[in-house]
């Protein structure tokens, strides 16, 4: 049985006290009403519709109900796909009618779903506060090293909600993971226990950049990547580890990036921290990349054949990087103004530890 708060509605006595009993003895003159049930904090008064006292949906049960309820309903669902595999969210029933029947946050690319009345719901943020965001496993992306986190990713990208919080797992994508809004982080619950596992070949694995990075165009802000660990599922890849283009004040904390040859590239950008990082690599089987780094810093826009503004006024602390590379640099410096380097361990060079290969750039 799920069920909240009771109001007794006048009974004087009851003498029995199973809970059937309790019920029946109530009859039609004792209003009552049951809060957070389950099935969506629904008001029943005098009677209770017994099939409504169940076991926890599931959001996927969720998004297949005909059942009617309350603007303002809350559902409290035990799991995506199935009951305790995670990725259980608290859903609320926002008001918004006539929708397309039986949507999911990745059909919808939103925090949101249709259940099949076209009813929509909207994900609730964690403990209720916007700046704890929401979490993949809530969307649909669930750690178990088999389900694609790509379209519940892509929903929390478009949504308002700024954080997404990853559970212990191992989540598989198999495209670029790519962030386009200001203020949006990835926070996972440790390096040892929330990984990512990329299937690019090429590319990206996770880019943050804006929406169309030109010359001149905004910055994207104060985003951020933490506490998980990045690597691929297939060591004969050129794809680059995590990509930031014109990226101000972003912050690269107590996470890892175990990639072939280009862990971490700066591309641009100002005042961003990183901080108590891993970046090696096992090796692969791609021949040597002579003018790349594990971590580089080049100009803004230079993967498009356009040499445009320095990454400036960076803090890189208490870090290491080593491992069996196929870039001839640890480091690779291209441009740079103001980059501030201190407590680290470099190591397994091919080449060079650090390369500045420094041009002039605006």
């Amino acid at each position: 049985l799920y069920a909240g708060d009771f109001a007794n509605g006048g009974v004087a006595s009851i003498t029995d006290t199973r809970l059937g009993a309790v019920f029946n003895n109530m009859g039609s003159d004792f209003n009552f009403y049951i809060s957070n049930i389950v099935t969506g904090a629904k008001t029943r008064s005098p009677s209770i519709n017994w099939s409504e006292i169940q076991k926890p949906l599931t959001t996927l049960e969720l998004i297949a109900s005909t059942d009617v309820y309350a603007l303002g309903a809350v559902i409290n669902t035990s799991g995506f796909t199935t009951s305790g595999d995670s990725g259980g969210g608290s859903w609320v029933q926002n008001g918004v009618t006539g929708q397309t029947e039986s949507q999911s946050p990745s059909q919808l690319v939103d925090a949101l779903l249709n259940d099949a009345s076209g009813n929509q719901w909207v994900l609730v943020p964690i403990d209720n506060a916007p700046e704890a965001g929401i979490s993949i496993e809530s969307l649909g992306g669930l750690g178990d090293n088999f389900t694609d986190i790509l379209l519940p990713f892509n929903a929390w990208e478009a949504s308002s909600s700024v954080i997404l919080q990853f559970g212990a797992g191992d989540f598989v994508s198999s495209g670029e993971l790519r962030v386009r809004t200001k203020f949006k982080k990835m926070v996972g619950s440790g390096r040892k226990a929330t990984v990512i596992r990329s299937q690019k070949t090429s590319g990206n694995a996770i880019k943050f950049a804006p929406a169309a990075p030109t010359v001149g165009v905004e910055f994207l802000t104060d985003c951020g990547l933490s506490d998980m660990s990045l690597t691929f599922t297939n060591s004969a890849n050129t794809a680059v580890g995590l990509y930031l283009e014109q990226c101000s004040t972003f912050e690269f904390s107590r996470a890892s990036i175990n990639f072939t040859q280009r862990c971490l590239v700066v591309a641009g950008g100002q005042g961003s921290q990183f901080s108590n990082f891993v970046l090696a690599s096992a090796g692969s089987t791609g021949a040597t990349i002579a003018s790349a780094g594990v971590m580089e810093f080049i100009p803004a826009l230079m993967s498009d054949g356009v040499s445009y503004q320095t990454p400036y006024t960076c803090a890189i602390v208490n870090f290491s990087i080593g491992g069996a590379f196929l870039s001839e640099s640890l480091i690779y410096i291209a441009a740079c103004d103001g980059l501030n380097f201190s407590g680290a361990y470099l190591g397994g060079a091919l080449t060079n530890t650090v390369n500045f290969n420094v041009n002039s750039v605006g």
